[in-house]
């Protein structure tokens, strides 16, 4: 298969025809600024953590091809340890689903008393 010039209007990344928008004013050139990044570690129970090999990511800017930052690369062990963390935070008698059953338990009962059909939904507009 050939390979196509540089020159054609496909393989260049910058179009010099200046086509006119729908008003007939002429395309202005945006330029956004660089992306800020909060948090380059993996969050496992509940605190940001490096990865278990300490593999990292780079990721790239896909309108310049530079790299924005590097983030943490989980693997099978990162995952169990989240795994086992989630295990512990659902786990009845835990801290969070005690507090979850706290929360919850009087407009429930009160749907109850009433009547009226509980839904996950009607529990969220409240």
């Amino acid at each position: 298969m050939p390979k196509r010039a540089a020159s054609t209007p496909a393989a260049t990344a910058t179009s010099t025809k200046k086509t006119p928008l729908a008003n007939g004013a002429a395309p202005k050139r945006v330029t956004a600024a660089p992306p800020s990044v909060l948090h380059n570690k993996l969050f496992v129970d509940n605190k940001f953590v490096d990865a278990v090999e300490g593999e990292v990511l780079e990721t790239i800017n896909p309108s310049t091809g530079e790299v924005i930052c590097q983030v943490a690369a989980a693997t099978a062990a990162d995952v169990d340890l989240a795994v086992e963390a989630a295990e512990r935070a659902f786990a009845i008698g835990s801290e969070w689903c005690a507090c979850r059953l706290a929360r919850g338990a009087p407009r429930l009962t009160l749907w109850l008393m009433l009547g009226a059909p509980w839904t996950p939904a009607s529990e969220a507009s409240s």
